[in-house]
């Protein structure tokens, strides 16, 4: 049996979600001969950590009962999220901070760090693609990359674009001999949603508030619908497929904030 031991950056939705998955087919990966536990966990109070590896449902449970990193007894104020992924402590950096449209930290500064010490890492968020993809990728040993780095540690990030499907991957192996001439695509789903309660007759403002309500959008829901996180994943998708040299500065990015019911209804006249 092997086991891989993990290190959580963030403890949102993503994370939380990945340790249910983990909780609920244990059975299934352990007939696969590989098992995993969490040694490592870091949200924006601090940093934790576990070598023997961190009860699953303990960590799920903070959240719920208002409580945060710094109050687990594993807590540890020698480290920042920034560091604790090169500490030795684990085998894969799950990065899931939250988005930083500004310089791409924590989240980047933990996988150059985690990279550097042989640490693989899986992306979530980002951010630190957007800033760094070919750095990340030169310091990796990835399918899309000629170059190794220490220990042969790797990247992933297929949960970047469209997480619930299989984008990343299509694009890295089933199409990675033809041409691509167009990319369409709805790629924010908080901003299907908004526009379709416009259709129904809600100002943009409502739209966005009953998003927050049902957990579609953020407090802050501007990264959606600024187009700031469909023009990210955008620009993964085109460095994924190899011939973009370009960076973020180079998408052209228009928001869903001026789109009203009218213009929904005058799309729908022509079919779209």
């Amino acid at each position: 049996m092997k086991t891989v031991r993990l290190i959580l950056a963030g403890l949102g939705n993503v994370n939380r979600g990945l340790l249910h998955i983990l909780k609920e087919k244990k059975h299934l990966l352990n007939q696969e001969g590989i098992s995993f536990k969490v040694t490592a966990v870091a949200d924006s109070t601090g940093v934790a950590l576990h070598t023997t590896g961190f009860d699953f449902d303990e960590l799920l449970a903070l959240k719920s009962t208002g409580r945060k990193v710094i109050d687990l007894p594993e807590y540890t104020s020698a480290l920042r999220t920034e560091d604790f992924a090169g500490t030795g402590i684990g085998d894969i950096l799950i990065e899931s901070t939250p988005a930083n449209l500004i310089d791409g930290n924590p989240g980047l500064t933990a996988a150059r760090n985690a990279l550097h010490s042989g640490v693989s890492v899986v992306f979530a968020n980002k951010t630190p693609l957007v800033f760094a993809f070919d750095e990340l990728h030169a310091l990796s040993r990835s399918a899309s990359s000629p170059y190794e780095a220490p220990h042969g540690a790797k990247i992933a990030y297929s949960a970047t674009v469209c997480g619930g499907l299989p984008v990343i991957n299509v694009l890295k192996r089933d199409l990675r001999l033809v041409t691509v001439k167009s990319i369409r695509g709805i790629m924010n789903a908080t901003s299907n949603f908004i526009l379709n309660e416009i259709s129904h007759g809600r100002n943009f403002d409502e739209a966005v508030r009953e998003a927050q309500i049902i957990g579609a959008a953020e407090a802050d829901a501007s990264y959606d619908v600024n187009g700031n996180d469909t023009a990210n994943k955008l620009l993964i998708i085109l460095k994924t497929l190899g011939n973009f040299k370009g960076s973020i500065q180079d998408i052209k990015i228009h928001g869903i904030r001026e789109v009203s019911e009218i213009d929904l209804k005058i799309a729908a006249a022509r079919g779209n």
